[in-house]
């Protein structure tokens, strides 16, 4: 029989098990679910369906053969193979056992399409019983643009400020996943990266770099005036930048603690309007610096 009669199993590329480096590196990331492990319905539902009519097939139309009998069997045991690597990507272990069976077990001369059928049934009654111990967590079509591309718009800032490349991606994330707190403390990180930038130019000596060094450092040019300024930025660019830095500061006091230079959230329950409106302030501001910069 031709391999048309299978049901074509397309593997997707490009979609490796995400998960995070250790957690000790990674103090201020988000770590969820969703992140550790993005389960694709689609590959899941495609599995199923192949597992279900590919053991039908063996049970009816192609019972009693040798599988080396089989026409084009290879194809077969490519799906299979393909399914293998879906099921280590997205976490069944059990699955991919009886599959593994039917790869090892292929290539002997008394293997039948009967035990093949045997052990699809198997591997599809385990896919069941493992997908449903996975939650499956599902975004909007809006959430899961911004959490699958969550440099999109930021790519200028990213190029003058590579640093915060990170704080950007968990940020947006974090929007997407509805943790808008977390997405606010990601701002401020942002910001911050965007100061100890500006502090270094300014000349900051203070060894606690970020905003209350930048600040002071601003406070104390901007006081001194014009002609004594050497940092080789421009006055007005200082002016405006302190301006939109105290205006930051101000807004967000009493839910943004800056005590021993490290950034904490005093305040939780920020609502999605507040968190994306911080979010675009934060990239408005940005811009500010690396066109001042």
């Amino acid at each position: 029989m031709s391999s048309a009669t299978a049901i074509e199993y397309e593997t997707i590329q490009n979609a490796p098990l995400a998960c995070l480096p250790i957690w000790p590196e990674n103090l201020y990331r988000l770590v969820n679910y969703y992140e550790m492990l993005t389960l694709d319905a689609g590959r899941l539902a495609r599995a199923m369906q192949y597992l279900a009519e590919t053991s039908r097939i063996f049970d009816t139309s192609l019972a009693g053969l040798l599988f080396s009998d089989v026409n084009e069997n290879h194809r077969y045991v490519e799906h299979i193979n393909a399914i293998i690597d879906y099921c280590n990507e997205a976490s069944f272990p059990m699955t991919k056992i009886p599959l593994e069976r039917i790869v090892r077990n292929h290539v002997e001369p008394r293997f039948t399409t009967s035990a093949m059928a045997e052990l699809l049934k198997d591997a599809m009654q385990r896919l069941r019983d493992e997908s449903e111990i996975h939650q499956l967590l599902k975004l909007s079509i809006e959430a899961s643009a911004i959490y699958s591309a969550p440099l999109n718009g930021w790519e200028d800032i990213v190029s003058k400020f590579p640093d915060v490349q990170d704080d950007i991606e968990e940020m947006n994330k974090c929007f997407a996943l509805s943790r808008y707190t977390a997405s606010v403390f990601h701002s401020l990180l942002v910001i911050e990266g965007g100061l100890i930038v500006l502090g270094k130019r300014l000349g900051v000596t203070d060894p606690k770099e970020g905003w209350d060094a930048t600040c002071k450092k601003m406070e104390l040019i901007l006081k001194a005036g014009h002609p004594a300024n050497t940092s080789g930025l421009d006055f007005a660019f200082i002016e405006q930048t302190n301006v939109a830095t105290q205006a930051i500061k101000q807004a967000w006091r009493n839910k943004v603690n800056h005590a021993a230079g490290r950034l904490a959230i005093m305040k939780t329950g920020f609502a999605d309007y507040i968190a994306e409106e911080i979010m675009h302030a934060t990239r408005a501001y940005m811009r500010i610096l690396a066109h001042g910069l």
